[in-house]
């Protein structure tokens, strides 16, 4: 893990998309023992990050961060960053990211999955009924069996 960090923040590679990195800092961040020097990577390849992403994962990430305080040095800058970023392009995230174009194909896909939801309330239902019949049908054999009460009472 500390070799790729490593690598990644000596020699800089170039991606066309950068959500490898992303991904792998991402996870770095969240599981690893090696936070400073993920925190460092983070900021040198921010610029390439998918801001969209960085603002609804990666920010609330940081911010449970700051309570270590180890990390409060590395963190706040790094935050500042991605605020300053985001002050600095808030109209075009406002209307890009909440326009009604956004969430179009959100409410499309919707109603496809209310029938899938339909179809798959109606199986479940039919498999509840087969089981409760199977376990109906089990306890009648266990209680129709010679001796079943005579064992099954209790002494005092």
């Amino acid at each position: 893990m500390e070799e790729v960090l490593f690598y990644l923040d000596t020699t800089r590679p170039v991606f066309t998309k950068s959500d490898v990195i992303y991904k792998i800092l991402k996870n770095y961040l969240i599981n690893s023992n090696k936070k400073e020097m993920t925190i460092d990577v983070l900021g040198t390849f921010y610029g390439t990050f998918n801001k969209y992403k960085v603002s609804t994962e990666l920010l609330p990430i940081l911010c449970t961060s700051l309570a270590n305080e180890n990390l409060q040095y590395k963190t706040f800058p790094l935050i500042d960053m991605i605020l300053k970023d985001l002050k600095d392009h808030k109209e075009q995230i406002i209307s890009r990211e909440w326009s009604f174009e956004a969430f179009k194909d959100f409410f499309s896909r919707k109603g496809k999955d209310v029938k899938n939801n339909k179809r798959s309330y109606k199986e479940i239902q039919n498999k509840q009924e087969v089981q409760n019949n199977k376990e109906t049908h089990i306890n009648s054999k266990i209680t129709n069996t010679p001796g079943y009460y005579f064992f099954s009472r209790e002494t005092n």
